[in-house]
């Protein structure tokens, strides 16, 4: 049966769904079980095309965690032919959300999409998988997916508490390479000629997490409760930046998950950092040029399939250069996955470093190139921890050597 002949399964029971709020128009609705239904038919009467292109199918090798196998388990549950269990809940938590497979689909499934509605439906049935336990209570104590006391605190001469520009820090670079905020802090204040005002203080007076993880673990009562009373105020600010892909990809309408408003339109949507350094630098550049014949580009999922935001990021790799970078064998829209995702690297840990080291060896393998550099830090992290004896780092640590900061 070709592709174009697999028929939409419509009389399907829905699949249990995310609340609909109040949604701005921009924000893509909340799927419809005859959109869930589609897509996991199609996947279903599908040869495995996109099979080599799922983060989780190379890392762990079995069938089960493949695109088409998550999907076609979906498709059972729904027509009630596999009861839910915990072992088929944990299997809906093998995608990393990187639709790379939807980059190699006929019929551009959003596979991230249907599987993380299908995690709701197994919070809500208490199948949360055991491994996420941590994760889920660094949140209730930390407002972060990282447990652990932080070293780390604002310089307060970077700073500006009053200043109607807030910058939010990812909570990678937080957990990893906290001193960088700082870094960026001045980097913005050079670039804007003014200061920033740090975003999120939580309990131990850090900055929180947009609560990302927390919605990719399914469980919706909790991140309805994050996003409602963790979320810092952002009263006062007239621009937003982050360097985190993931809190940009939720104002994104095009995304899997276009729900940061959450029932709120006035809410500020947030800029990422590259669009904001892909102006600045052109016209401030930096007084020496780095030799982008050496630095090998990995395009994060987040910043390419999510947030569509690899054209600003070679923008700004070009103005620091002047030339073009290293290309992986795979770029672009078309780029691997790290396996970096949080819940992912929570359930799968040695799968997601094996996957990191798979990606990170195209550096070693490379006959010029000596620096790899991803641009979102989730990734830089996961890749820099797989093979610590390569030089990996991110597009953001990158601009402030350029600027010796």
């Amino acid at each position: 049966m070709r592709h174009d002949d697999a028929p939409p399964r419509g009389d399907a029971p829905p699949l249990t769904q995310a609340p609909q709020g109040d949604a701005p128009p921009a924000v893509r609705p909340t799927s419809t079980p005859d959109d869930i239904g589609r897509m996991s038919a199609y996947c279903t009467y599908c040869p495995k095309m996109c099979r080599f292109s799922c983060p989780a199918s190379a890392a762990e090798s079995r069938e089960t965690v493949t695109p088409w196998g998550m999907m076609r388990l979906l498709e059972l549950t729904r027509d009630q032919s596999v009861a839910l269990s915990p072992e088929v809940a944990e299997t809906f938590y093998h995608c990393t959300g990187c639709r790379r497979c939807q980059a190699f689909c006929r019929h551009d499934n959003d596979v991230p999409r249907a599987l993380w509605l299908a995690r709701e439906q197994a919070a809500e049935a208490g199948m949360v998988p055991p491994a996420l336990g941590p994760l889920r209570e660094s949140f209730a104590a930390h407002s972060r997916p990282y447990a652990g006391a932080v070293g780390w605190r604002p310089d307060p001469e970077v700073f500006d508490p009053e200043s109607t520009v807030g910058f939010w820090p990812d909570c990678d670079t937080l957990q990893s390479n906290a001193g960088l905020i700082d870094r960026l802090g001045r980097l913005l204040e050079r670039l804007l000629g003014q200061k920033v005002r740090l975003i999120g203080t939580g309990p131990d007076h850090l900055p929180v997490c947009c609560g990302f993880p927390l919605g990719a673990t399914g469980d919706r009562p909790a991140l309805d409760h994050h996003l409602q009373d963790r979320w810092p105020s952002l009263e006062g600010l007239t621009e937003l930046y982050t360097d985190c892909p993931a809190l940009r990809a939720w104002a994104e309408p095009g995304s899997s998950w276009p729900e940061l408003s959450h029932g709120d339109p006035q809410r500020l949507k947030p800029t990422h950092l590259v669009e904001v350094l892909a102006e600045a630098i052109a016209k401030n550049p930096p007084a020496q040029k780095i030799n982008l014949s050496e630095v090998m580009v990995h395009h994060s999922c987040m910043m390419t399939r999510q947030a569509a935001l690899s054209a600003a990021s070679l923008k700004v790799l070009r103005a620091l250069g002047g030339t073009e970078p290293v290309a992986m064998m795979f770029d672009g829209v078309e780029s691997e996955c790290c396996g970096g995702q949080a819940v992912y690297r929570a359930l799968e840990p040695e799968a997601a470093n094996r996957q990191a080291a798979r990606v990170a060896d195209q550096l070693h393998q490379h006959p010029t190139a000596t620096r790899q550099v991803s641009t979102a830090a989730t990734c830089a992290c996961a890749l820099a921890e797989a093979r610590d004896d390569l030089d990996i780092t991110s597009l953001l640590e990158l601009v402030c050597e350029a600027y010796a900061l």
